[in-house]
């Protein structure tokens, strides 16, 4: 009885259909953030080496000057796209690495106004830190002015040979922040030469500009450009009195509280890269993204209920056959011509079973006496009684049931006589 119990028992899969459940919804939430990280991958990636950006650390770089606009209120964001998508508000703040041309279309069509921070230090990658840098020397003159080839004006570097304090001169007629400024110690200073397209805002007092300001042609915005990057740097805002510089020079550009400043990553090779995949998981493709997936739910949804339903007994035969007798029982039963048929039935399955055992040249009467006294002598019931059944059937139920016993008799005559 155990054994009977235990084998008539339904199998049990490995896992609860509750399991399975959650195990797919981990996959396939895996595998959208998968798929959704691949398409942003390059807005999200840092660049790879340090160096002037806004995302370096090292002490040339700007990720302190970010992190300190931010925590006074500006807005900072970072931009990787195409000139055309800068928007027309807020400080744009160009950080050139040496050798790298600012490239004009940056700056055509722009409302905002712009600083450029020129680079200075020339330096390679710490190997003991990861993300600093090792000062090697400042950067020849005509590497710097490198940076300014496509924006018009003309760059003249100097440079001072010794590390000096330098008093910050605000060559402007009002009293801003600039104007009190306290010295600043400064490794090399890098300024810039008086031109007449350069309007000067910070000197160092000897004719030389740091902080100069020209306007765009044609346009309102003005352009600024800082000659020395060590006034804010990470490694300038290090000190407390370049700190203050830094951000009174960035006070007066902005000149109002609040207001958004960006970066520019372009320069720096990290641009927002374009694909069919980011297209459809952004405006105005999102929608029809979202519609095309929960349409795929209720399409593998569907499947799975249509395949825990019981399926129809598939039948033998072609779907042609079976149609064509289904269609001739059809036609039978409505001229009500299937009783008759089951007396046939009876004539020739008793026609078939008396040849079979030895009766083939009998007469009727003869054949039901043989087929009688066969199935006696075997235990079954005999032909008479099964064809009497088929006879006083009346209804097609009946008749199939009589007529079902009659085969089945048959084949177990035929099995008894193999047997034997």
């Amino acid at each position: 009885m155990t054994v009977a119990a235990s084998s008539s028992a339904p199998a049990q899969g490995a896992f609860s259909a509750r399991v399975v459940a959650v195990i797919i919804a981990v996959g396939v939430l895996g595998f959208a953030a998968f798929i959704v990280l691949s398409a942003f991958a390059a807005d999200l990636r840092t660049p790879d080496r340090p160096g002037e950006h806004a995302q370096s650390r090292s002490a040339v770089g700007f990720a302190a000057l970010a992190e300190l606009l931010k925590s006074g209120g500006h807005p900072v964001h970072l931009h990787r796209g195409r000139p055309s998508e800068l928007g027309n508000d807020g400080l744009l703040v160009l950080t050139p690495p040496l050798g790298k041309a600012i490239d004009a279309k940056l700056l055509q069509g722009l409302h905002s106004d712009a600083l450029i921070v020129l680079p200075k230090w020339e330096f390679k990658p710490d190997p003991r830190t990861v993300g600093w840098v090792r000062r090697v020397e400042a950067a020849p003159h005509h590497v710097v002015e490198e940076a300014l080839l496509d924006v018009d004006t003309v760059a003249q570097v100097t440079r001072s040979s010794t590390a000096e304090t330098v008093n910050l001169v605000s060559e402007l007629a009002d009293t801003s922040s600039l104007s009190m400024l306290p010295p600043v110690g400064i490794d090399r200073l890098q300024t810039l030469a008086l031109t007449d397209d350069l309007s000067p805002i910070l000197s160092d007092g000897r004719g030389h500009v740091i902080l100069g300001r020209m306007r765009q042609p044609g346009r309102d915005n003005f352009l600024y450009i800082l000659s020395d990057p060590d006034l804010l740097n990470t490694y300038g805002l290090g000190d407390r009195a370049r700190a203050q510089a830094g951000l009174a020079i960035i006070d007066y550009i902005t000149q109002r509280p609040g207001m958004p400043v960006t970066f520019d990553m372009t320069l720096h090779g990290v641009e927002r890269s374009r694909n069919l995949m980011k297209l459809l998981l952004e405006p105005p493709f999102l929608p029809a993204t979202l519609c095309l997936v929960f349409a795929a739910i209720l399409v593998g949804l569907h499947a799975a209920i249509v395949r825990r339903m019981p399926r129809p007994q598939k039948r033998g035969g072609g779907a042609g056959v079976v149609a064509l007798v289904e269609n001739s029982a059809l036609l039978v039963t409505q001229a009500g011509k299937d009783l008759a048929m089951g007396r046939r039935y009876a004539a020739m399955t008793r026609a078939m079973t008396a040849a079979h055992v030895g009766g083939a040249g009998l007469d009727e009467q003869q054949q039901t006496d043989l087929l009688d006294a066969v199935a006696r002598a075997r235990g079954r019931d005999t032909y008479s009684e099964l064809a009497a059944a088929i006879a006083a059937a009346r209804k097609p139920t009946d008749l199939m049931d009589a007529v079902r016993r009659l085969y089945n008799w048959r084949q177990e005559l035929a099995r008894d006589r193999r047997r034997g």
